[in-house]
C-alpha cells in the first residue's frame, strides 16, 4: 500500500487540530507543521508521520501528546497595557457597571478569554485597581503551558515594554537582571484556569452571568465555524446588560454569511468599541446603563474603524492577507533594522510574523537577537523556540550559547556550542531571503568563523 503524500498528512494534522480546539493554520505553518510531525514520529517510534498523526487522531484533547500539539500552534504573543483606547472603553464599562450594583456582594466579573500567559488578565486587575471597582477576573487558555507562566506571574522586561515607570513600579517587585514578579495586589483579583473556547464557556460567579468578556486578537486564528460556535458561547454566558470586546482590528460581522448576524451589535466609545447583546431574551430584565457617549455602530462605520490606521505598529494591527505575508515582515523588519537602525518598528514585524506563523523559526531567532541586551530572558525563550523548530538553526544555537555564557551557566552554553557545530556540520540553509541573509553576513568565512569561535568556546568552557 503507498505511503501517504507529505500534503495528505498535513492536510489530516491540521483538520485535526481544528477539529480539537478551531485553531486554523494559514501561511506556511502547514508545511512547518510536518517537520515537527516528522520529529515526533521518530521519538515516539512511529514508522512515519502518518503513522503519528493516525495516532493522534484517536486521542483526545487532554490526552498529553495532543496537549503538546496544540501547546505548539498557539500564540502567545502578548503584552501589558496593549491597545490603550481600547482599555480605556473597558475601565469605563467597569465604571457604569459598577454604580448600578452593589460591587461589595456583587463585584464586576469579567472573563479573558484566551489569556495566553496572562498579561491582559493582569491588565485588567490594574484597570480594576485605578478605577476602584471591585473585580473578579479570570483568565482561561488552551495552552497549559501558557497557564503556568501566568500563575507563576514572573515576567522579563520585554512583557513590560507599553508600561509607563510609574505602573511598573507599582504593579511589580523587581527582581534583578531585568525579572519582575506580579504584585500581590494584582494576584488577588485574578485566577486562571484551562478551557477550550469550543467547549461550554465557565460559568460567572453571579447566576446572570459574566459582566464583561474579552476576547482580543485571538479569533482571527480560528476556522469560520469554530468562530461562530464561541461568539454563540460567549452569548450565552454574558449578562444581558455585558459587554464583548474583540481586539480592535476585528468586527463581528467579517465572521458571518451574508445574510446572517451576529448576536451583538457594536457601541463606539471615542476611539474605542465594544459589542453588546444585540437582542433581550424573554422574560429578562435589561438594567439600561448606556457608556458615556455611546452609539451604536454602522456595519461601514465599524468596518472603516477596524480598517483605518493602527495607532502604533503592532503585532496584531497588521494586515496578514497572503502566503507570503510572514517573509514579507521578516524583509520589511530587517530593512528597519539596516536603513534606520529602528529596532522598534523591526520588533513588531518579527513578532506579527510569529503571530501569523508559529512555525517559522527566523522570526523567533530575530526576536531573540533584538531582546538579547535588554530582556535576556525573553531572548533565550525565543532563541529556544528557534531551535525547537530547527535544530539546525546554528546562528540560534551561537547566539543562545553567548548567552549562557554571559549568565555563567556553563553546562547550558557548552550545550549550545555543540549544537551550533552540528548545524554548521549539516550545512543546511539558513534563511529563505537575500534580504534577511545580508543582515548577518551570510557566507562561508562567516561560517568558519563561527565554527573557530566554537571550537575556542568549548576548549575553555
Amino acid at each position: 500500500m503507498p505511503r501517504e503524500t507529505r500534503s495528505t498528512v498535513v492536510l489530516r494534522a491540521c483538520a485535526l487540530i481544528e477539529s480539537w480546539v478551531g485553531v486554523k493554520l494559514n501561511g506556511a505553518a502547514p508545511e512547518r507543521l510536518y517537520e515537527f510531525l516528522e520529529r515526533r514520529a521518530s521519538t515516539l517510534g512511529f514508522y512515519d508521520p502518518a503513522d503519528y498523526v493516525s495516532h493522534a487522531e484517536k486521542l483526545s484533547i487532554d490526552a498529553p501528546e495532543a496537549r503538546r500539539l496544540v501547546n505548539l500552534v498557539t500564540n502567545g504573543l502578548t503584552a501589558f497595557w496593549r491597545d490603550t483606547p481600547q482599555l480605556d472603553a473597558v475601565a469605563l464599562a467597569m465604571k457604569q457597571i459598577a454604580s448600578n450594583r452593589d460591587t461589595q456582594t456583587h463585584p464586576v466579573s469579567i472573563w479573558c478569554a484566551g489569556c495566553a500567559t496572562g498579561e491582559e488578565a493582569y491588565t485588567l486587575s490594574m484597570l480594576a485597581h485605578e478605577t476602584t471597582v471591585p473585580t473578579i477576573i479570570l483568565g482561561t487558555d488552551v495552552n497549559s503551558d501558557f497557564l503556568s507562566h501566568a500563575r507563576d506571574g514572573h515576567y522579563g522586561e520585554w512583557s513590560l515594554r507599553r508600561l509607563d515607570a510609574r505602573r511598573a513600579q507599582d504593579y511589580f517587585v523587581h527582581r534583578g537582571d531585568g525579572d519582575y514578579d506580579i504584585s500581590a495586589s494584582l494576584r488577588q483579583r485574578v485566577y486562571f484556569r484551562q478551557h477550550n473556547l469550543l467547549e461550554q464557556p465557565p460559568l460567572a460567579p453571579s447566576l446572570h452571568g459574566w459582566d464583561l468578556i474579552l476576547c482580543r486578537n485571538v479569533l482571527i486564528y480560528f476556522a469560520e465555524f469554530a468562530t461562530r460556535r464561541v461568539i454563540e458561547n460567549f452569548a450565552s454566558v454574558l449578562q444581558h446588560d455585558g459587554y464583548l470586546m474583540l481586539g480592535s482590528s476585528e468586527q463581528l460581522s467579517s465572521y458571518y454569511p451574508e445574510g446572517h448576524r451576529a448576536p451583538f451589535r457594536a457601541a463606539k466609545h471615542g476611539a474605542g468599541f465594544v459589542y453588546r447583546l444585540s437582542a433581550t431574551p424573554p422574560g429578562a430584565t435589561i438594567h439600561g446603563f448606556p457608556m458615556v457617549g455611546e452609539q451604536d455602530l454602522s456595519y461601514e462605520t465599524l468596518r472603516d474603524l477596524a480598517s483605518g490606521p493602527p495607532s502604533e505598529l503592532d503585532e496584531d494591527t497588521v494586515e496578514l492577507d497572503q502566503r507570503e505575508a510572514v517573509q514579507e515582515l521578516l524583509e520589511t523588519g530587517v530593512q528597519y533594522l539596516m536603513k534606520s537602525n529602528d529596532s522598534d518598528s523591526a520588533l513588531a514585524c518579527f513578532e506579527a510574523a510569529a503571530s501569523y506563523d508559529p512555525f517559522v523559526p527566523n522570526a523567533y531567532f530575530l526576536i531573540g537577537l533584538l531582546l538579547r541586551d535588554n530582556a535576556r530572558k525573553n531572548a533565550i525563550d525565543a532563541l529556544r523556540k528557534a531551535l525547537f523548530l530547527n535544530p539546525f538553526h546554528w546562528l540560534a544555537s551561537f547566539e543562545l550559547a553567548r548567552l549562557h555564557e554571559g549568565e555563567n551557566e556553563i553546562a547550558r552554553a557548552r550545550l549550545a556550542y555543540r549544537q551550533t557545530l552540528e548545524g554548521l556540520e549539516a550545512n543546511q540553509p539558513l534563511f529563505e531571503s537575500e534580504i534577511v541573509a545580508d543582515l548577518f553576513g551570510m557566507d562561508d568565512v562567516r561560517a568558519r568563523q563561527i565554527y573557530r569561535a566554537c571550537q575556542e568556546a568549548l576548549s575553555i568552557v
